[in-house]
C-alpha cells in the first residue's frame, strides 16, 4: 500500500505495465487494471473508480463495500466502537464530524516518512518530534488540518528491525 501511495513508484509501475509515461490517463488506467485483478481475490483491499461514467459511481461503490465483514461481525464490533468513542476528546470528535460532513474522507492520518499521509506534505521536524515525545497528544497538519498520529509498530516489525 505504501508503494502504491508513492507517486514516483506508481508512475514507474504504470510504465512497467506498459502504459505510456506521459499519458494523462496513466493513474486511471493502472487503477482500472488493479481493480479488475484484485476483485477476483479476497485480500482485504478494494480498488474503486474507473474511467468515464464508471468514475461517477465511485462514491456509491465505496459506500457499498463491506470489506468482507458480515453484518453480524459489524454488529459485534459496535459495542467496542462505542466504548472507544467515549475515550475520544469532544474537540477531536467535533473536528472529525465536521470533516466527514465536508467530504474529507480521512480526517485522521498517520505520519509516514515524516509526512502527513493525507496530503503528503513533509512536516516540520519540531512537530514530528513533539508527537514522538508524547504519543498520547495530538497535532493537526499545518497544511490540510487533519489530525496526525504515529501508527503503532507491530511487534513483528520491531523484532525484525
Amino acid at each position: 500500500m505504501r508503494r502504491l501511495a508513492d507517486p514516483f513508484w506508481f508512475q514507474a509501475f504504470g510504465c512497467a505495465l506498459g502504459f505510456d509515461w506521459h499519458s494523462s490517463g496513466l493513474t486511471t488506467t493502472v487503477l482500472g487494471a488493479l481493480k479488475v485483478s484484485l476483485s477476483e481475490r479476497n485480500l482485504g483491499v478494494q480498488v474503486a473508480g474507473g474511467k468515464g461514467a464508471t468514475s461517477r459511481k465511485t462514491p456509491s461503490e465505496i459506500e457499498n463495500t463491506t470489506f468482507n465483514l458480515s453484518t453480524k461481525k459489524i454488529e459485534s464490533l459496535e459495542p467496542r466502537r462505542i466504548r472507544l468513542l467515549k475515550k475520544v476528546p469532544q474537540k477531536i470528535k467535533r473536528f472529525y464530524e465536521r470533516c466527514q460532513d465536508s467530504g474529507i474522507s480521512t480526517p485522521i492520518c498517520a505520519i509516514e516518512d515524516k509526512s502527513c499521509s493525507g496530503c503528503n506534505m513533509v512536516l516540520l521536524p519540531q512537530l514530528v518530534n513533539e508527537l514522538m515525545a508524547n504519543t498520547d497528544s495530538h497535532k493537526n497538519c499545518p497544511n490540510c488540518s487533519r489530525i496526525l498520529y504515529f501508527p503503532e509498530v507491530e511487534e513483528e516489525e520491531a523484532s525484525s528491525a
